[in-house]
């Protein structure tokens, strides 16, 4: 959460493509060094640095070059579009990954993943850097007239805190999976294998069919509520078929369908949290700041979820 806070500001204070480029090569270096330097205490200094330096850096400078890339009109199917593609490329390398543990090793499935993380870090810096010329050189002007004047403004804009908090009704949607995805095993007698396959295609694959649709709704309805209220009636859906259905090993597929339903949710409702930002008449030069804010509230149900 202090990270999102503090990479908000920052990404509307410095130039979007300058914060990536910096978040590409310190990501980069951090997956080097995963490979070189063995060990626990180590991995988990250098995770915690990929945390900081992830979030921190883009946080929200993706969102201000994502917006860059259309009108108004056309936000929601960018923003489906990109979670679709963050969907294909986590179950391709995740597949590539997977073949490479089954045919030599743990630690050579690790080093092939790293690999391919540092060479996707490359290519969107180089796509950033070719793609997004005419952009750049107007980019630091506009970031320059943000002020941290601006946040108490928008921590009190009735608008945000409707946002806030739709938004972390959002996000229940995935930590619902977190509860149900161990009863399959406990209560409904699925494998352990057969579980890892379900839960990638519903985290992945969900978010690859659900995100383009809940984008293409958006822009044609020219609001995001409604892909919002389809994002609610697939986590209510979810609810009451796992809290009124009978449990046991012959109705298995009941916390299957509800793991896709609430992960469908999720996956309506990632582009569409996006496009309310922009349909709430927040300021253009505030937008980072306004995403870190909305992502920092948004984790606050992960406090909660092992108590």
């Amino acid at each position: 959460a202090i990270c999102y806070l503090l990479g908000g500001p920052l990404a509307d204070k410095v130039p979007s493509h300058l914060l990536i480029h910096i978040a590409n090569i310190g990501c980069s270096l951090l997956a080097i060094a995963i490979c070189a330097i063995p060990g626990y205490p180590t991995m988990r200094i250098i995770y915690l640095l990929l945390g900081v330096v992830g979030v921190v850096f883009t946080a929200g400078s993706w969102m201000k070059v994502l917006v860059r890339l259309g009108t108004r009109d056309q936000e929601g199917r960018i923003f489906g579009y990109y979670y679709m593609l963050i969907g294909v490329v986590s179950i391709v390398t995740g597949f590539i990954s997977s073949a490479v543990i089954a045919a030599t090793s743990p630690v050579t499935g690790l080093r092939v993943m790293m690999a391919l993380y540092i060479a996707m870090c490359i290519a969107s810096s180089l796509i950033l850097h070719f793609g997004d010329k005419e952009n750049r050189k107007t980019i630091g002007d506009k970031s320059s007239t943000f002020s941290l004047k601006m946040i108490p403004k928008l921590l009190t804009n009735p608008m945000m805190i409707c946002l806030l908090i739709t938004g972390m009704g959002l996000t229940m949607c995935t930590e619902a999976t977190s509860y149900v995805q161990p009863l399959l095993n406990t209560h409904f007698l699925v494998p352990t294998a057969v579980i890892a396959f379900i839960v990638t295609f519903a985290n992945q694959g969900m978010r690859v069919v659900c995100a383009p649709f809940a984008g293409y709704i958006t822009d044609k309805m020219h609001t995001a509520t409604i892909a919002v209220q389809i994002a609610y009636l697939f986590f209510m859906g979810g609810l009451v078929l796992l809290l009124f259905s009978p449990w046991g090993p012959s109705t298995a597929f009941i916390p299957v369908i509800v793991i896709l339903l609430f992960r469908g949710a999720y996956g309506i409702a990632q582009p569409s949290r996006n496009s309310m930002i922009s349909e709430s008449r927040i300021p253009r030069v505030a937008r980072g700041t306004a995403v870190g804010i909305f992502s920092a509230v948004m984790i606050i149900p992960d406090t909660f979820m092992y108590i």
